[in-house]
């Protein structure tokens, strides 16, 4: 099966529109239809390459869409959930991650749409730990930049502002 994707073929270069296989979940992984994907600022940086990865690479980690097929592995989750996810490749299991701070995950493995392949296609293959659930009534088209457009100003917010 194919899917199109932006693809950008090294770093500082332009996205280019391309027909991609698409990819298959691996253990604890997970396929996701994108059925919206933002744009912010941090793109700018990923098209630089100032947050490492590799090109060729599919940008986009502002997503959401529904759970297409599961990996080996997957529990608590269903093809047909509505998912956004974190920019974060945290692992899940240090000290950071366990007191809820990912975002400061000791064993991070970089982020969406810099080390592995985002979202600005019509798939993408994520680890099943960093999905949030999208709610019942919640839009996909705008539940995808929750998790880093509003979630961010949110934290500083809250835990610098003190607000």
């Amino acid at each position: 099966m194919q899917m199109r994707a932006m693809v950008l073929e090294e770093f500082g270069g332009k996205l280019t529109l391309q027909t991609r296989p698409v990819p298959e979940p691996g253990y604890g992984e997970v396929l996701v239809q994108v059925i919206a994907c933002g744009a912010g600022l941090t793109l700018e940086s990923i098209r630089k390459g100032h947050l490492g990865g590799s090109t060729p690479r599919i940008m986009g980690h502002e997503y959401s869409g529904t759970i297409a097929a599961l990996g080996v592995g997957v529990e608590n989750w269903h093809e047909g959930d509505a998912v956004t996810g974190s920019f974060y490749l945290f692992c899940g299991n240090c000290i950071m991650c366990a007191s809820g701070r990912e975002t400061l995950c000791i064993n991070n493995k970089g982020n969406i749409g810099a080390k592995i392949d985002g979202a600005f296609a019509e798939y993408i293959v994520v680890p099943a730990r960093n999905l949030v659930r999208i709610p019942e009534g919640v839009a996909l088209r705008e539940a995808g930049i929750i998790a880093d457009a509003i979630a961010t100003p949110y934290h500083i917010a809250r835990e610098r502002a003190r607000i």
